[in-house]
């Protein structure tokens, strides 16, 4: 027989599909989620999206013009591209 309750921790109400004697554990359903630097993951429910690093390109853009080029994850540095 199938639980049927809450997972226990998830804010979005997923329903716990294990069998009733087996412990539900915390809710791994993949939802899409915002990480703070704006990009979106999908991360397991119970997830915080502030623990999960950002593997996509960083759209930040120095002084000079030039783009960061850097995981978004990473700091930035100081532009080394060479201008003629």
């Amino acid at each position: 027989m199938i639980c049927g309750r809450t997972k226990p921790g998830c804010s979005m109400q997923h329903i716990c599909r294990k069998e009733c004697h087996v412990p539900c554990g915390g809710c791994d359903v993949k939802v899409e989620k915002e990480l703070p630097c704006g990009h979106k993951y999908k991360l397991e429910c119970q997830a915080d999206p502030a623990d999960k690093q950002c593997t996509y390109r960083c759209k930040r853009v120095a002084a000079c013009g030039h783009a960061c080029g850097k995981l978004c994850h990473e700091p930035c540095t100081p532009c080394l591209t060479k201008v003629s």
